[in-house]
């Protein structure tokens, strides 16, 4: 008898707790990119620009940090392999090529999450009642697992993105100071 009124009840709110966990899923992710950046600001700035021009490059250009570093990292590999030593072409190109890949398939993935959340989300009344309902546990299973893994990859993604923009910092502040 508690079957089916568990069922009413979880399947009226479902909307509302699956809600509650995209936010608390967007607010981690907000939170890891948040303390990176905090870890990130405390650095001095790699792309000041010379000390005797006076011009900070950042500002002159109007470039993000993100979109600095990125362009280091272009720019460090694939002008002085094109310019200075076409015969390399083999070596950077497949290097650029996977780069390139790479950020489309993040891309790729993250749009992935957004269309299989918004799925999810109206599975969820069917996967609660399947949760109450006997014989059917295995399906709420499925989707829960489905459910928690879009969830936890908005920030792992985060962490990935920002981690390696720190690391990018760590690195170019290094060999600033060599």
């Amino acid at each position: 008898m508690n079957g089916p009124i568990a069922a009413a009840i979880l399947m009226n709110l479902s909307f509302f707790i699956c809600a509650i966990a995209v936010d608390i899923s967007n607010i981690l992710g907000q939170s890891v990119a948040g303390i990176i950046q905090v870890g990130m600001n405390a650095l001095p700035d790699p792309a000041a620009g010379s000390a005797a021009s006076g011009i900070d490059i950042k500002e002159a250009s109007g470039a993000t940090g993100e979109k600095w570093a990125f362009g280091i990292v272009l720019a460090g590999i694939g002008i002085p392999a094109l310019i200075l030593a076409p015969g390399l072409l083999y070596f950077t190109l497949p290097i650029l090529l996977s780069a390139a890949a790479a950020i489309f398939t993040a891309f790729a993935v993250i749009m992935f999450r957004q269309v299989a959340l918004v799925i999810m989300i109206i599975l969820s009344p069917l996967a609660f009642a399947a949760w109450v309902l006997p014989n059917t546990e295995s399906w709420f299973e499925k989707w829960r697992k489905f459910f928690i893994a879009l969830l936890l990859m908005f920030p792992l993604i985060m962490a990935i993105f920002y981690g390696s923009t720190f690391v990018s910092y760590v690195i170019l502040l290094t060999s600033e100071a060599k």
